[in-house]
């Protein structure tokens, strides 16, 4: 989901590059047009897509993992049994849900890696090392309860 920040960039990448690729390369063009999205819709990937693994990886699970964490905070039913609070009577998985908001906040900065919009461009160094830390932190919590992630 790019969002465009001025009518220029919605340009090129709508009008102008399309059409010198269709001029200047008509083969990228058969891919990028043609060939990559019939393989998205038979395969659930394209050829492109394996270019950079980590940020398709990222593209496909941050919509899922955003919507799960809504419906744990608003209907969960359960909690991994380790994060199990039942002297917290009527919240007993609160720290579940601490958990799933470290691993979203993981992948929304991993998103805002990906799409490095100029908010991200403008961060110091310290704040991309913290924000590097919040990400292994987030990455390892979805290793450890990957198979919890269900309700």
């Amino acid at each position: 989901m790019i969002k465009y920040q001025n009518t220029i960039e919605w340009f090129n990448d709508n009008i102008y590059y399309p059409i010198y690729r269709f001029i200047i390369d008509p083969e990228y063009w058969y891919e990028d047009k043609i060939k990559w999205p019939l393989q998205r819709l038979f395969r659930g990937y394209g050829d492109n897509d394996l270019w950079s693994l980590d940020s398709f990886i990222v593209e496909k699970i941050t919509p899922a993992l955003k919507a799960f964490v809504k419906y744990q905070k608003e209907h969960g039913h359960g909690c991994s049994m380790d994060l199990y609070d039942k002297e917290n009577e009527g919240n007993e998985c609160a720290k579940w849900l601490e958990v799933l908001s470290k691993i979203e906040l993981s992948f929304d900065l991993m998103w805002a890696e990906n799409v490095a919009t100029d908010e991200w461009f403008k961060k110091g160094n310290e704040q991309h090392i913290e924000d590097s830390k919040k990400i292994q932190e987030g990455l390892d919590l979805f290793a450890k309860y990957f198979q919890s992630l269900w309700d």
